[in-house]
């Protein structure tokens, strides 16, 4: 992971407020505690990239926004000084709309995701599947399954009948990938592979797939969540076989905004249910 992509995530996971605040004193404290530079050679990292990590904090909050409807992490108040405040606080209090409220809960639900070991990450993806209105999921065995993590199938809403008729639901193919670093292209080029396994009912998966999957007669789709994303390769490479790629940002958003997951908990302690809910799912498989 480049240092901009660890400032960055500094940023997500940080408990921001509706005051002003100067993205150089945060900046400041970043460079510390996520690139672990100190004394001196901190304040030179400072001078020489202060604009750059800048540039890219505005700039990759409206890609992830655009791509993936993540709503940003700060709001410029003025750009001139770097004068930024919580997106979402700021919203929220501007419109006292719901959504800005639980996703404000999302920094403390990622770090919450950072904790996680592999296993409980597999657990997590499932997790998500059922808050995204999942009717059937299933968590494979720890180990090589074929290279599935998990299946789930998940239905259309009233309307898209008029394009995949009534023969729903979609049904998706999961791979997940604790991974301190980006994910390359050769780990999309194997899920490509499982994937064709899948389609072909080969040997390799057969036994793995579940008969309410089997059964169902809608598309299948291949999803990989990577819990620190993908490189530029690995991303052309899946949009180039319809495959869906997700990082955990993707999935704080999903679990956060979700109005089915503890809407009545304060936001500072919503995330606080999260890691024992997902160990109950584990328990579920395992």
């Amino acid at each position: 992971m480049s240092d901009v992509q660890k400032i960055f995530k500094y940023f997500t996971r940080k408990e921001l407020g509706s005051a002003n605040m100067s993205f150089d004193e945060l900046f400041y404290d970043a460079i510390e505690k996520s690139l672990l530079i100190t004394g001196g050679n901190k304040d030179k990292f400072f001078d020489a990239n202060i604009n750059r990590h800048w540039n890219y904090l505005i700039k990759h909050q409206e890609d992830d926004f655009v791509q993936n409807g993540i709503l940003p992490v700060v709001d410029v108040n003025n750009d001139k000084t770097r004068n930024i405040c919580c997106f979402l606080a700021k919203n929220f209090a501007l419109t006292k709309n719901r959504k800005y409220y639980y996703l404000k809960s999302r920094p403390s639900i990622l770090n919450q995701i950072d904790l996680m070991s592999s296993r409980e990450f597999e657990g997590l993806s499932v997790y998500v599947t059922r808050l995204l209105g999942a009717q059937n999921t299933l968590l494979t065995p720890s180990g090589n399954e074929g290279g599935i993590d998990f299946i789930a199938t998940i239905g259309f809403n009233s309307a898209s009948h008029f394009l995949f008729g009534t023969n729903g639901p979609v049904r998706i193919i999961g791979q997940c990938k604790k991974y301190s670093s980006d994910v390359q292209v050769d780990k999309v080029k194997e899920f490509s592979a499982t994937l064709n396994d899948v389609f072909h009912r080969s040997s390799k998966v057969s036994a793995i797939l579940p008969s309410w999957f089997i059964n169902a007669k809608g598309p299948i789709i291949g999803w990989i969540i990577a819990h620190n994303g993908f490189q530029d390769g690995a991303r052309q490479r899946a949009r180039n076989f319809g495959t869906l790629l997700s990082d955990s940002r993707v999935l704080g958003d999903v679990i956060a905004a979700s109005k089915k997951y503890y809407p009545s908990l304060p936001c500072e302690r919503r995330f606080e249910p999260l890691l024992d809910d997902v160990r109950e799912v584990i328990k579920e498989f395992d």
